[in-house]
């Protein structure tokens, strides 16, 4: 079980409230769905195959009632009562919801782009409803099996190593999460951007390409010097799995907080500015939100709790973003 703990704005009763909320939107705007299909059989050609028949589209009439409207108001009237069974109707749905979505987008990168606009609608449930099973997973309210008052799992901290070990690991760690996120991903993005209408909106130039190649290098040099850097100072690396033994305040953590994941976005930012994709560089800057959302609660938690006082004024005087224009400095921390 993954555990987040309560840190962001939202705490549990609101989150709580705003996933019964999500749910009962999801549903009513699936039974309108259907009753606009109903009402306007010329909107359907937007949904399916051009040479498919309408049968293709009405033969998920049913699954649609029983999953994706009757199931998200039962889930949200079990949230909001407190029913043990809650979070698991929550959990089925957005497994339902999840499938439902990937088989949307499937039809658009295979079919040439047809169905688009079915898949950008699937996609809201696609993101939110993974979110409200991790975040309310903790949830006594929520009806979780295994909720408990006290964290389950938190950050490993990494064991004692040789600093040429912990850069090791960084470095391979690094090149991982580079081939994922900016190679793979956007190349997926850029084919389904190019099956679908958003290719009108394309952009490139040889001033650009190269521009987006040097701000890449540039982040990219950042990013391995922090996070060799934090290998060193810190006597860990970067992954929770195996993170940090001690507080990094200086060096490149000195004027922001995080410098990977500032550097992760910029990164993500030129691959889109080289491909000339929108639709990458909206994909790049929604790490913002989502390492706001999945990553930092438990991270800050984390850092609070073993480091105490220290870690809240270095939170408070390094900004998590925004760089400092002058390396902070605090002889209090050790």
């Amino acid at each position: 079980m993954l555990y987040t703990p309560p840190m962001s704005r939202i705490d549990r009763p609101r989150r709580t409230m705003l996933a019964a909320a999500f749910l009962v939107a999801e549903a009513v705007g699936c039974a309108a769905w259907w009753a606009g299909l109903a009402l306007r059989p010329d909107w359907r050609r937007a949904f399916r195959l051009e040479a498919a028949s309408d049968t293709t589209l009405v033969q998920f009439l049913l699954p649609d009632l029983i999953l994706y409207v009757a199931l998200p108001l039962a889930a949200a009237a079990a949230l909001m009562g407190g029913a043990r069974w809650a979070w698991g109707a929550l959990a089925v749905h957005a497994g339902a919801a999840s499938y439902a979505a990937l088989a949307c987008w499937g039809l658009v990168i295979f079919s040439g782009g047809e169905g688009w606009l079915g898949a950008i609608l699937m996609t809201p449930p696609l993101v939110a409803l993974p979110y409200f099973v991790l975040t309310l997973c903790e949830d006594p309210a929520a009806g979780h099996p295994l909720a408990s008052e006290d964290p389950p799992c938190v950050p490993r901290t990494a064991a004692p190593a040789p600093a040429w070990w912990n850069c090791a690991k960084t470095l391979l760690q690094t090149s991982v999460m580079w081939g994922v996120f900016l190679v793979a991903l956007p190349m997926l993005l850029d084919r389904i951007e190019s099956s679908t209408p958003l290719v009108e909106h394309r952009f490139g130039s040889n001033p650009l390409a190269i521009a987006a190649v040097a701000l890449f290098v540039l982040a990219g040099s950042v990013a391995i010097f922090s996070g060799l850097w934090l290998s060193i100072r810190g006597e860990g690396t970067p992954l929770p799995a195996d993170t940090a033994r001690k507080l990094v305040t200086d060096g490149p953590y000195a004027f922001v907080r995080n410098p990977l994941a500032v550097t992760g976005v910029l990164q993500g930012i030129a691959v889109g500015i080289f491909l000339g994709s929108p639709l990458v560089i909206v994909y790049a800057m929604l790490g913002v939100p989502a390492w706001n959302v999945l990553a930092r609660p438990w991270e800050e938690a984390d850092l609070g709790r073993r480091f105490g006082d220290a870690y809240t004024r270095y939170r408070s005087a390094v900004p998590l973003w925004i760089p400092r224009t002058r390396a902070w400095r605090d002889d209090g921390i050790r």
